[in-house]
């Protein structure tokens, strides 16, 4: 008689985006991977770190459109639906970007090793400051944003040390205006992806981009200082869904900034001048309790939003709502919005985020702390009170506000 196969279970893996999100993702596949007894990856290829695990017959099409699951994977319910022979596959499609869920810094450095005799970094009367660009400059997603040149100013003043900025440095305005402002710093440029994200992490006091590949070579050194803006990508309340924010390591020195958006570069002045004098040291404790602040901060109110209704806005924004009110299956469009809509967090009036965080720096600062959960909360709450208006030209009620801007 002959022997019943052993079950192995077996994580098939997507990788979406570039160089460090394939490498966070694959850290989290590995976390995975170590809790399940005998589990096998399908379908990961690293060549850069010389990783590679090929298809495994029966996987689906690595093409397949897999739905993106969240960055905060339930890493102990997919291990257990996978140990418990609920699931002999599983299909990993995600960003992955929740801290929580990485294996222990010891483990990625492993997965991922330095090469300091290659790639020496600078070292320790250097502050190294990475400079992202390419889609960064070109504003394509708005929580990646430039850092204010002032910023890196302050750091110098506060640590005494030298600039260096490596990375993409091109000749846009924002390099020219780094360039005019620190004339004694050292401009390094690219050298490729490796060579940039190894220098970094080889450097001893390190400035943080916002920006995956700058945050995981900052993560995986063995810096002495790091210093992370919790901005854009890395503010809890601008976008809960990310968790970047390693507040028990003690390498850490954490700026919290107001709300701001990525604009392209021919923009950036005009976004960075709103910021001035708001970023603030920011102590690791206050830091973790900003993300727990956010959670539990108090519902929004339905008939503050309702206060503030377009139905003109709603059924332009909402084609589906506005056909089904033409076809007479709802009354109108505030009827819908406030038996699903508000719920659902559709959009109830035009509000121009990007302007008002402009327009009106308390606001932006106010949200940042974790006051509100967003600006068009801030404006709903307060800001009308205030006399803010949501969107330029907002006494006439025209125009549409910028899609990208709209929250």
């Amino acid at each position: 008689m002959s022997a019943i196969p052993q079950r192995q279970p077996i994580l098939d893996v997507h990788f979406k985006s570039g160089f460090a999100n394939r490498m966070i993702q694959y850290m989290v596949v590995r976390r995975i991977a170590a809790e399940v007894e005998g589990c096998r990856i399908s379908n990961a290829a690293l060549p850069e770190w010389g990783i590679n695990h090929p298809v495994i017959p029966g996987a689906p099409d690595p093409s397949a459109k897999i739905p993106i699951a969240e960055n905060s994977l339930d890493i102990a319910v997919i291990a257990r639906s996978l140990s418990a022979g609920e699931k002999e596959r599983f299909n990993f499609r995600s960003y992955a970007q929740w801290f929580p869920n990485f294996p222990h810094l010891n483990v990625c450095r492993k997965m991922f090793p330095t090469d300091e005799n290659r790639y020496p970094g600078y070292g320790s009367e250097y502050l190294v400051c990475n400079v992202r660009g390419e889609e960064v400059l070109r504003a394509i997603h708005p929580a990646y944003t430039l850092l204010p040149v002032e910023f890196y100013a302050d750091l110098v003043n506060s640590t005494g040390l030298k600039l260096v900025f490596l990375g993409q440095i091109a000749d846009d305005p924002y390099c020219t205006a780094l360039k005019t402002r620190f004339t004694d710093a050292i401009f390094a440029p690219t050298r490729g992806a490796m060579a940039d994200f190894q220098t970094l992490r080889n450097s001893r006091n390190i400035v943080v981009a916002i920006s995956t590949f700058s945050w995981l070579a900052a993560w995986l050194s063995y810096a002495s200082s790091i210093f992370l803006p919790v901005n854009g990508l890395f503010h809890p309340v601008q976008c809960p869904e990310v968790d970047l924010l390693p507040v028990a390591d003690t390498r850490y020195n954490f700026y919290l900034f107001p709300i701001n958006y990525a604009v392209p570069v021919d923009r950036f002045e005009e976004a960075h001048q709103a910021l001035r004098g708001y970023w603030r040291y920011m102590h690791p404790e206050a830091v973790a309790e900003l993300r727990t602040k956010v959670c539990r901060r108090s519902k929004p109110s339905l008939d503050r939003y309702l206060a503030m209704f377009d139905e003109k806005y709603y059924l332009q924004t909402y084609p589906d709502i506005a056909r089904a009110v033409e076809s007479g299956g709802l009354s109108s469009g505030r009827h819908h919005y406030v038996q699903a809509g508000f719920k659902e967090r559709r959009l109830g009036f035009l509000f121009d985020a990007y302007w008002y965080s402009v327009e009106y720096p308390l606001a932006a600062f106010e949200v940042g702390q974790g006051d509100y959960a967003d600006l068009r909360q801030h404006y709903v709450e307060i800001g009308a009170m205030r006399g803010y208006k949501p969107f330029p030209g907002a006494d006439d009620k025209s125009g549409i506000a910028p899609a990208q801007a709209d929250t």
